[in-house]
């Protein structure tokens, strides 16, 4: 019985240490970028790559290699047939990331832009926000989904000129994920054509905390 006593004591400090571990505060570093290219007969690609030691960033890291593969792996297939109808032009993919340090949290904007045939250049975003233990931020731990909804459609509504018609209407604040953290205020970022027409770019709503 002592020795069952002994061995639960022994899991049970194991598995705090492993709780302090998981949650320990880490330090904030500036990140540092390499920029990767590669090209093919079908395609050229420009990618920026996060320092491994950064916060969050192997998961930013794994999400640009993937959609890199998948871009690669899609000009190969379509600009092959494209050339057997005529046509003769590169797809072009660039991701360039954009930090944001603040004293709790660290954002990444990657924005995305592809280029595969047409007058127009696609231009997307991913966002990832990290806290001071790696977590990944979701809106839902930032604020109240409800307030935030009814500030983000006011700003919007003074928007509409520039939007398309009612756009702030159709939007739920549960379909959007695309946000950073500057400072003290948040950030929704919609990509092209999510909002709004081609000409308006990426639309960007800032929100201060203290109106939350």
């Amino acid at each position: 019985m002592k020795k069952i006593i002994i061995g639960l004591i022994i899991v049970g400090l194991s598995y705090l240490g492993y709780i302090y571990f998981i949650s320990e505060e880490v330090d904030f570093i500036a990140p540092e970028y390499e920029e990767v290219e590669s090209s093919s007969s079908e395609y050229e690609a420009k990618v920026e790559l996060i320092s491994n030691d950064s916060v969050g960033g192997g998961e930013v890291n794994n999400f640009i290699k993937s959609h890199r593969e998948e871009f690669t792996q899609k000009a190969i297939e379509e600009v092959t047939q494209l050339r057997n109808d005529g046509f003769d032009f590169k797809y072009s993919l660039d991701m360039i990331i954009e930090d944001y340090l603040s004293e709790d949290y660290l954002s990444y904007v990657v924005m995305i832009s592809e280029y595969t045939g047409g007058a127009n250049i696609n231009q997307t975003v991913e966002t990832f926000t990290f806290d001071r233990h790696g977590n990944k931020i979701s809106l839902e731990e930032l604020a109240d989904l409800e307030i935030l909804e009814e500030v983000l459609t006011h700003k919007l509504k003074e928007m509409e000129d520039d939007l398309f018609p009612e756009a702030y209407e159709q939007l739920s604040i549960r379909d959007i994920d695309s946000f950073y953290i500057d400072k003290e205020k948040l950030v929704i970022v919609f990509s092209k054509y999510e909002i709004a027409p081609g000409t308006a770019g990426i639309i960007e709503v800032t929100i201060e905390f203290n109106e939350l």
